[in-house]
C-alpha cells in the first residue's frame, strides 16, 4: 500500500539532486559551490543514517563519514579565505585575469 522507506529514499535523492543542480548551474562563486557541496554531503549523511537505522546496522561508519565531511568543509573554507585574501573576490572569473 504505502512504502515509507521508498518515500524516504526518494526524498533524500531529491535533496541530493537539488544540490547537484545548484552545483552545476550556479557555480560562479566559490562560496555557493562550497555550500551546495555541503548540502549534498548532508543529504547523503541523513539518508545513510536512516538506511542504517532501518536496516539495523552499526553506525560506526557514520562517525568516519562525518569526520570526512568536516575535513572537506575545513579545506574548502581555507581555500575560500586564501582566494579572498589574494584576489579580493570569490568569483571564478577573476582567476583567469590573475594568470595574465
Amino acid at each position: 500500500m504505502f512504502n515509507f522507506k521508498l518515500l524516504m529514499l526518494g526524498s533524500y535523492m531529491f535533496m541530493m539532486l537539488c544540490g547537484l543542480l545548484v552545483f552545476i548551474f550556479k557555480c560562479n562563486y566559490l562560496l555557493v559551490s562550497l555550500l551546495s557541496l555541503e548540502y549534498i554531503s548532508l543529504s547523503l549523511f541523513v539518508g545513510l543514517i536512516n538506511m542504517m537505522l532501518y536496516g539495523g546496522f552499526s553506525l560506526d561508519f557514520m562517525i568516519i563519514f562525518l569526520i570526512m565531511m568536516v575535513c572537506e568543509g575545513v579545506i574548502g573554507l581555507s581555500l575560500l579565505v586564501i582566494m579572498v585574501r589574494s584576489s579580493g573576490l570569490d568569483y571564478y572569473g577573476v582567476l583567469n585575469m590573475l594568470r595574465c
